[in-house]
């Protein structure tokens, strides 16, 4: 058997258990902890989704008569819809991070149908908005970076079923 560590834990082939998972398990813990707050947070923040959506500036504000005002305000429009975009993206993947924590932490088992289905859902639309691109090819040099990605949401084509 292998020997017993300052902690409690066996050292089994190089590495570490009993005292060792156990704080992993409680570091994990914490981290799902931070990351829901950082999601609430975000939520009740003038960065939510919801709130950006209400913060608009109509075209009349900009002026009229030039066509400096129409392309200010198109670019608004374009920049706001960017941030709208990339809040619920923010949003998503926090989501995302605190079930997978909780699956690394306590295995997929833990969690529910709901949760499972809503890991799905977040998976599908990053890989509408953020297409994978095939591997040495750059992105469409005609988009931004909200519409195209540089690789493939959750790796190695896992799809969390």
């Amino acid at each position: 058997m292998g020997e017993q560590d300052q902690n409690g834990g066996r050292d089994v082939g190089g590495r570490r258990g009993g005292a060792d998972l156990a704080r992993e398990a409680e570091t994990l813990s914490y981290f799902k902890g931070k990351i829901d707050k950082i999601l609430l947070d975000l939520e009740s923040s003038p960065a939510a989704k919801s709130k950006i959506g209400d913060q608009t500036i109509t075209r009349a504000a900009y002026g009229t008569g030039f066509s400096a005002a129409d392309d200010l305000a198109s670019m608004y429009d374009k920049v706001h819809g960017r941030l709208e975009k990339f809040s619920q993206t923010l949003g998503d993947q926090l989501e995302a991070l605190g079930i997978a924590v909780q699956i690394a932490d306590r295995g997929y088992d833990s969690i529910d149908a709901k949760q499972a289905a809503r890991l799905r859902e977040i998976q599908r639309r990053a890989r509408e908005e953020y297409p994978a691109t095939k591997q040495g090819q750059p992105a469409d040099q005609g988009t931004g970076p909200m519409e195209a990605g540089s690789g493939e949401t959750g790796g190695s084509g896992s799809d969390f079923r």
